[in-house]
């Protein structure tokens, strides 16, 4: 396996879940692992996490093409879990529980050869305390993406804004976008965004698509794409997550970034999180290929041509 480029740091879980199509129990999940499973479509992928004595030999072979040297066993804890319902249009989970477990007293510890500059960073939704952490251990990084929460953004904002103001690009949903700036209108909400430190400004909107918005300068762009129309989505937990690794990958995959690859990581990402909502868990994920994704892109671009 070849060293990684792009680094994904984030929760490894083991989800319970329930959608108008059904109900599962002990399905791998987290938003490393979404992440991760995205991100390897397009480049060399390690992790970074922490697991419990409940992460099964069959958890790790879902993760077959992932490196797994940054991610940690911890047999006297049990891994992270999370318990969620989704019921309607499924636009939000309903969290049922929440079981911090290793997460609450064990920190992930970062291989040395992660580390090399020039990598390619996810910042998984995690505690801005712990994100600030792993990226002081990280030397130079090429490009880092940060995902978060409307949690974070009400009990740590003050931490949350550091690691916005180290990133080059912030995912966010429309809500947490008016929630960080208090704009209603979401392009108005991405200038002042992108004005917190990052390069690029992500905003997803679920079935709508993708906000892109940056600043260079005085010049400001931005960007617009829909999303992959898919039939019928079973499960929506880690589309989100699937779409920011995809983006880092692809981004590794060029060794470089510039506006019109991150434009076309976003649409390569849309396609790679498209399969992510068609199972439960990670499955329909972890079962496509980088072929079938290329196919979902050529699509997607046929989709805004005229």
């Amino acid at each position: 396996m070849k060293p990684p480029s792009s680094i994904i740091y984030g929760v490894v879980g083991i989800d319970d879940l329930e959608t108008p199509a059904g109900r599962v129990r002990g399905v791998l999940g987290g938003p490393a692992v979404y992440a991760a499973l995205a991100s390897r479509l397009f480049a060399p992928t390690g992790i970074v996490s922490v697991v419990g004595r409940d992460f099964s030999a069959k958890h790790r072979k879902a993760l077959s093409g992932i490196d797994l040297s940054g991610l940690c066993v911890h047999r006297s804890e049990l891994t992270f879990r999370w318990k969620g319902r989704y019921t309607g249009s499924m636009d939000c989970a309903e969290t049922i529980r929440t079981d911090l477990n290793v997460v609450a007293s064990r920190r992930p510890q970062v291989p040395e050869f992660y580390r090399a500059p020039g990598r390619y960073v996810f910042l998984g939704n995690a505690d801005p305390d712990t994100q600030l952490e792993f990226l002081s251990m990280m030397r130079q990084p090429r490009f880092v993406a940060l995902d978060t929460m409307n949690y974070w953004i009400s009990s740590k904002r003050g931490r949350l804004l550091e690691v916005i103001a180290r990133c080059d690009a912030l995912l966010v949903n429309e809500g947490e976008a008016r929630q960080l700036t208090g704009e209603h209108g979401l392009v108005s909400a991405a200038a002042r965004l992108v004005r917190m430190g990052p390069s690029y400004v992500i905003i997803k909107k679920g079935e709508h698509g993708t906000l892109l918005a940056g600043e260079r300068g005085n010049r400001r762009s931005h960007f617009f794409s829909p999303s992959y129309p898919v039939r019928r989505v079973i499960d929506p937990t880690g589309a989100g997550d699937s779409f920011g690794g995809a983006l880092v990958g692809f981004l590794a995959s060029k060794g470089k970034v510039t506006e019109s690859l991150v434009r076309q990581a976003i649409v390569w990402a849309g396609a790679a999180a498209s399969y992510t909502v068609e199972s439960f868990g990670t499955s329909a994920l972890a079962g496509a290929g980088r072929r079938q994704v290329a196919r979902r892109y050529s699509a997607f671009r046929g989709l805004v041509r005229f």
